[in-house]
């Protein structure tokens, strides 16, 4: 008799990729610096995530804003920081994704929370 079940295959993404991740997060007692092996930049993203194996670049920003602003602030953080991943990935060996997370002031969860997930 043979046993069948139903196994769903394990997705995995960027981070099974490499074992040597480093995080760094902009917190207002921690003066940081953006990871310069990456690039050179005066930019401070929220969240920095890399792999110097993989030579990869995850980079977070947070946004907390009114329910109605949750587009607006989309496009603002993504027209600052996508000239710099567009640096990253032209005049480096480096490869860079962003994402934005957009949180609304009245506990709403923008599904970009989801996609960075």
């Amino acid at each position: 008799m043979r046993c069948i079940t139903n196994r769903k295959k394990l997705q995995k993404g960027l981070l099974h990729k490499a074992n040597d991740w480093k995080i760094i997060v902009d917190l207002e007692e921690f003066n940081y610096i953006f990871p310069p092996e990456i690039i050179p930049t005066s930019l401070r993203p929220d969240v920095v995530v890399w792999s110097n194996q993989l030579k990869r670049a995850i980079i977070i920003e947070l946004t907390c804003a009114a329910e109605e602003g949750i587009e607006a602030a989309h496009i603002r953080k993504e027209s600052k920081y996508l000239p710099l991943i567009a640096e990253i990935t032209t005049n480096s060996t480096w490869k860079a994704n962003l994402f934005t997370v957009e949180i609304g002031l009245q506990t709403s969860i923008g599904v970009s929370l989801n996609k960075t997930l």
